[in-house]
């Protein structure tokens, strides 16, 4: 007869009713191996009650006693009806308005504009769209070819402001 680990330790605890009790001695008296473990979990108790039952028999410390003796105190209770409503007006207040979609739609606007008219701005044969690319051309593609920052002279048509060396 196999015994599962929970009830051999109900056993060893002295947990059982007396029919399971009785059951598992008949195993017992038939298994060795099954004996060896019980003993084992025997042994094991002995050594845990040896250790552990000075601890569980010194007296309770005095601030415990008086934290557990103490009134709690009183705690406010709270209708979740009016926490639900007062939720619902504060996200109602974070909710954007027409004011703030206006606000953002006239900023698409002036950005969408500004970058066209910059876009434009820039002479025609210095800028072109290549590919739906932006690309130099002419006096512009020259300088950002061969001008460096630190050699260009005041008077330059085309102002670089940062430039690299590419090995």
């Amino acid at each position: 007869m196999s015994i599962r680990d929970d009830v051999l330790l109900a056993y060893v605890d002295g947990e059982l009713d007396a029919a399971a009790r009785a059951d598992v001695d008949a195993a017992i008296a038939a298994d060795p191996q099954l004996a060896q473990r019980v003993q084992q979990q025997q042994a094991l108790r002995q050594m845990l009650s040896a250790s552990y039952d000075p601890v569980l028999d010194e007296p309770m410390p005095a601030r415990l006693l008086a934290a557990a003796r103490a009134p709690s105190p009183s705690r406010k209770v709270v209708d979740l009806g009016a926490e639900r409503a007062n939720r619902q007006s504060r996200r109602a207040l974070r909710d954007w308005s027409w004011p703030q979609w206006a606000a953002m739609a006239a900023c698409l606007v002036v950005g969408v504009f500004a970058g066209r008219s910059a876009l434009f701005m820039a002479p025609a044969d210095e800028v072109a769209t290549r590919g739906g690319q932006l690309v130099a051309r002419g006096e512009l593609a020259q300088s950002l070819s061969t001008q460096l920052a630190s050699t260009q002279t005041a008077d330059a048509p085309v102002k670089i402001g940062v430039s690299f060396v590419s090995r």
